[in-house]
């Protein structure tokens, strides 16, 4: 529902009174911060009991919207205060996906004070935008999640992911990173949990040399390399930044040639069509990758981001 149209809309919601219970799918985003003038809270939704997939973007202003949350939703998408959050996380305990954005915390109260955990113990597919949220959070069917990682997040990132872990007693196979993790930081998470055979990171940082730094740390040289259990490696960039093409082959290589390699499919994907792409050398390199088994793919532009808006969102927010 674009929110320019609210005053339009709300009058054509109510004429729709009887329909709304069979409601089973709903999406709420505001088109700019003027649309949400005036508008205090939305409640025109309570009556649709049949909801399975709830998902509110306020994005410019926090706005309360009062929806049936019961047991069979099973699809859950908000950006709010980590304290609405956990309001309303206790009334949909059946959830299977679920994205936690932490929006509007900037009152005295946040998820840094937040004491009890919450359980979701049917979850399989899990985002958070702020990895202390970790710290409140009981998932034991936790198969993929992804993680908003920020420059000063990648100090004390296993601080709030191992223990959330330990604690949940699952057993992760997907992860997806986005916005600023240190290459450090990422060969720390899959040494630490071998399980994790699903690997996409979507780089937004300034640094010119990110792509490097990972293309050279993940080269396997005959050193310990924690990278033995992946199946698939997709890295993006949405940053304009140089990508050595040969390098990256070479890190391909040296995965694909070693005897413990589980490698099947690898991404590199660049959001900026400025980069003129690899040479000839390079492309014959990856091709050959192709034809002895590697799916590999190369990608740019506006497709390119589209697929890394999947790598990092569950299919509830993918069409944010």
């Amino acid at each position: 529902m674009g929110g320019t149209q609210y005053p339009v809309v709300v009058p054509l919601l109510s004429s729709l009174e009887d329909h709304i219970p069979l409601f089973r799918r709903l999406w709420l985003q505001w088109d700019g911060l003027e649309s949400q003038a005036e508008v205090d809270s939305v409640d025109c939704f309570r009556s649709a009991v049949s909801l399975v997939d709830i998902g509110v973007h306020s994005r410019y202003r926090f706005v309360p919207t009062l929806l049936p949350m019961h047991n069979q939703i099973t699809q859950y998408f908000f950006d709010a205060p980590w304290e609405t959050h956990s309001e309303l996380l206790k009334l949909v305990p059946n959830l299977i996906e679920a994205c936690i954005v932490i929006s509007f915390d900037d009152g005295p109260w946040s998820v840094s004070h937040a004491t009890n955990t919450v359980d979701l113990l049917c979850l399989r597919r899990l985002l958070v935008s702020d990895v202390e949220t970790l710290d409140y959070l009981r998932t034991p069917a936790l198969e993929e999640m992804s993680l908003y990682v920020r420059e000063e997040d990648n100090p004390h990132l296993l601080l709030h992911l191992e223990p959330f872990l330990e604690r949940s007693s699952c057993v992760l196979r997907s992860l997806y990173l986005k916005w600023n993790p240190s290459v450090r930081s990422i060969a720390e998470i899959l040494r630490t949990f071998p399980s994790i055979t699903r690997l996409a990171i979507a780089f937004e940082g300034e640094e010119d040399t990110v792509a490097d730094t990972f293309f050279a740390h993940f080269t396997h040289t005959g050193r310990a390399v924690a990278v033995r259990g992946l199946r698939e490696i997709h890295v993006g960039f949405s940053r304009a930044c140089r990508i050595d093409y040969p390098r990256y082959l070479k890190m391909l290589r040296s995965w694909w040639k070693s005897k413990d390699c589980a490698l099947q499919a690898a991404a590199l994907l660049m959001t900026t069509d400025s980069d003129s792409g690899p040479d000839l050398a390079t492309l014959g390199g990856l091709d050959t990758l192709r034809k002895d088994g590697l799916d590999v793919l190369l990608l740019s532009g506006s497709k390119a981001q589209k697929i890394m808006n999947r790598w990092v969102y569950t299919s509830s927010s993918s069409r944010f």
